[in-house]
């Protein structure tokens, strides 16, 4: 059986395979590396995929779409977006209730 997300990871990497080109390495230990550089040496990143379990909400879209292009020389990183976290709803059932107001009745309260 096919794991849960596995091709649309897939999609990812090659995503960041086409946008790094020469400077992806290829994959080890479930973790993709790209070349970087940093103060004139290169420097390996890593990167790790998931799919999270409760996916989250985006409170407002990304202000540009990223296009992906055959060579990419700058990534910008700086650019401002908003999250939401959706919070679990804290809502009563109606048995609840009415093992609550049973409770009550029984308890004297």
């Amino acid at each position: 059986m096919a794991v849960k997300g596995a091709m649309a990871k897939q999609r990812v990497v090659d995503i960041i395979s086409n946008a790094f080109g020469e400077n992806f390495i290829g994959e080890h230990d479930k973790k993709f590396f790209i070349w970087s550089e940093e103060n004139g040496e290169k420097v390996q990143v890593a990167i790790s995929l998931t799919c999270p379990k409760t996916p989250i909400a985006a409170a407002t879209p990304p202000k540009a779409k990223v296009e992906v292009k055959p060579k990419l020389t700058e990534l910008n990183f700086e650019d401002d977006f908003e999250m939401e976290v959706p919070k679990p709803k804290k809502e009563i059932s109606a048995d609840e209730r009415a093992n609550i107001e049973e409770l009550i009745r029984k308890l004297g309260l």
